[in-house]
């Protein structure tokens, strides 16, 4: 009986749209959240913390807009429309350092970020396709 109800409640959770609006909105929240002022964080003492952070972002990031696309397609992603979205995430980190640097007082863009970005997004590709044939 449980499965019975667990099993539409998940289709309407994994609708492209409810995908859209999370990823909409975490885009939103990690633009906000990577161009606001450093200074009133505190420090964890941990070496490089930062590039596990950016890591994480983008890898989270790529999963959601890839999923979104899959399930917007019928389950279905060509692969030029997989090479634009990776490529978009890529340009999106790229970009995010650049106003660092140019719209900050107290963050400055990174080489070694946009390492970790690429990274995470290889990442989040692996963990959409590991994902995706569980769909």
């Amino acid at each position: 009986m449980i499965c019975l109800i667990a099993q539409p409640m998940q289709s309407r959770l994994l609708h492209h749209k409810n995908i859209l609006l999370v990823a909409v909105f975490y885009t939103v929240f990690i633009t906000i959240a990577l161009l606001s002022p450093t200074r009133d964080l505190p420090s964890p003492g941990i070496p490089h913390i930062d590039k596990a952070v950016h890591f994480f972002i983008n890898s989270f990031l790529v999963f959601l807009w890839l999923l979104y696309n899959f399930l917007r397609k019928g389950n279905n992603l060509s692969t030029l429309t997989l090479i634009v979205i990776i490529i978009s995430c890529l340009f999106y980190g790229i970009l995010i350092e650049v106003c660092q640097q140019i719209f900050t007082t107290t963050r400055e863009a990174d080489f070694m970020d946009v390492v970790a970005n690429s990274i995470g997004l290889l990442a989040g590709y692996l963990g959409f396709t590991f994902v995706k044939r569980k769909i």
